[in-house]
């Protein structure tokens, strides 16, 4: 047979072929008796191409078909044309002596079949490596020891050797070469094959224990019906930390549950703890659900909640911000009544949202800073009379006072001032507002029919006060 280290490649191709052999007698087939009509029309040989290196062998068989159509397999005579390379025997076993090549024949009832043996030098094994798929581990985990052997011609291909460990109680290797870490130090896995072998050291350390779970949430405050997704994050006795997958749990399932990969879904109002848990650790967070809100208009409906004091120096505007109003409306007059005045010593600054509203709406919450902006902001200022402003008006809502005048500008005024600082609105006013829009044309400001000097020359008339 074919040595299994053979690297001598060449295509052979089996041919049948009839001769005439006259004179001479055929063996007769031995499991069937020829009649006088039948006759042998061709014989072949059992392999259509034949490679040996030196030392192999190989059995044949010939194959002999008869005018019937039958066919069988027969007692041939063989023999070679080139013996010293490659010899045959009576049977048909091929043996292999030396490089070169040579014709095998076979011959039975006046035909024959050939095939050609190309005979290559034997190969030897040259060396043996051996690597592995992780030369470092921990205790409890494994990896793969593979070798390859490197033969004479300089030909290389995986092989399985005999392997053993210098030291099994720090890491064995089974037969198939799966080493398994089992306490710390170094082993040396080495793998024999023929006479060669080779080896590679594995060093064992300590094993990596967990030793706390971090859990966080996209978002710890939902609302009914909400979403959030919660993530456990490891840190490990070497320093390192990662995120995990763990066992999810919610201590209230009625408040909000959670699924196998961390998604939170929260049920109704309450408090519930969403923990992780993986290797013996475990780790929580707090998630409460508030009632699902309403919008309307881009405004969250909500009831007015002083959340922190009042102080009305937190809403301080400089005066001079009047002359700006008065350049944005074209003159000194109010856009609540079309009331014309003399000079600014005859109006009030009017936030049209009032302070005080704003705070109870959102801005209670807010730094100092958006307070003081919001005190200023143009987009929410205009003129009135004194009377108007302090004892009509106040710090009503559009639920308690509207203008004479310019009432869809000044509720679409209220809606975009909201937006503007992300403040609430109660549903009271968010129905007065639209009982006026509903019959709005238009929420543009309507100027004054009351004769206005130009704002730049009243400006220069003015002194400030």
């Amino acid at each position: 047979m074919r040595s299994p280290h053979a690297r001598f490649v060449a295509t052979v191709i089996a041919t049948a072929v009839t001769v005439a052999c006259g004179g001479s007698s055929s063996p007769t087939e031995p499991t069937a008796t020829t009649s006088s009509t039948r006759t042998v029309t061709s014989l072949s040989v059992s392999v259509s191409a034949l490679t040996l290196n030196v030392g192999g062998t190989v059995a044949l068989t010939a194959t002999a078909s008869y005018s019937d159509g039958t066919s069988a397999n027969v007692s041939a005579t063989w023999e070679s044309s080139n013996s010293p390379v490659a010899s045959v025997s009576e049977a048909g076993t091929v043996t292999a002596h030396a490089v070169g090549t040579a014709t095998i024949t076979a011959m039975f009832g006046g035909q024959s079949g050939s095939v050609s043996v190309e005979v290559g030098e034997t190969l030897s094994l040259s060396s043996l490596e051996v690597s592995a798929a992780d030369a470092s581990l921990r205790v409890g985990e494994t990896t793969t020891v593979k070798a390859e052997a490197e033969y004479s011609d300089g030909s290389e291909q995986l092989v399985t050797p005999t392997w053993s460990s210098s030291d099994p109680g720090v890491a064995s290797v089974t037969a198939e070469g799966v080493v398994a870490a089992l306490a710390v130090g170094t082993t040396v896995i080495t793998g024999a094959y023929e006479d060669q072998s080779g080896s590679v050291n594995i060093d064992v350390s300590e094993a990596v224990s967990l030793s706390s779970i971090e859990v966080f949430a996209e978002d710890s405050s939902l609302t009914v019906g909400q979403t959030t997704t919660v993530t456990a994050t490891a840190s490990y006795t070497d320093g390192t930390s990662a995120v995990i997958s763990a066992n999810w749990a919610s201590s209230d399932t009625s408040v909000a549950t959670v699924t196998t990969s961390g998604t939170v879904t929260a049920l109704a109002v309450g408090t519930t703890t969403i923990t992780a848990t993986a290797e013996g650790q475990s780790g929580s967070i707090a998630v409460t659900v508030a009632a699902a809100t309403s919008t309307w208009r881009g405004l969250v409906i909500a009831d007015e909640n002083r959340c922190s004091p009042y102080d009305s120096g937190d809403y301080s505007y400089p005066q001079s911000v009047e002359d700006d109003i008065i350049a944005r409306l074209g003159g000194i007059y109010s856009p609540y009544t079309g009331e014309c005045f003399a000079s600014k010593s005859e109006t009030d600054i009017e936030h049209m949202l009032a302070r005080s509203e704003a705070h109870d709406s959102g801005l209670c919450a807010v730094d100092e800073g958006t307070r003081s902006s919001f005190g200023r902001d143009l987009d929410n200022l205009t003129l009135a009379s004194p009377s108007l402003n302090r004892y009509e008006k106040g710090a009503k809502d559009a639920a308690d006072w509207l203008p004479d005048r310019n009432r869809c500008w000044f509720v679409d005024t209220i809606i975009e001032v909201r937006r503007k600082y992300g403040l609430t609105i109660d549903q009271r006013e968010a129905d007065a507002i639209d009982q006026v829009l509903a019959s709005c044309p238009s929420t543009d400001l309507e100027p004054t029919t009351c004769d206005l000097l130009r704002p730049s020359a009243i400006l220069e008339l003015q002194p400030p006060h």
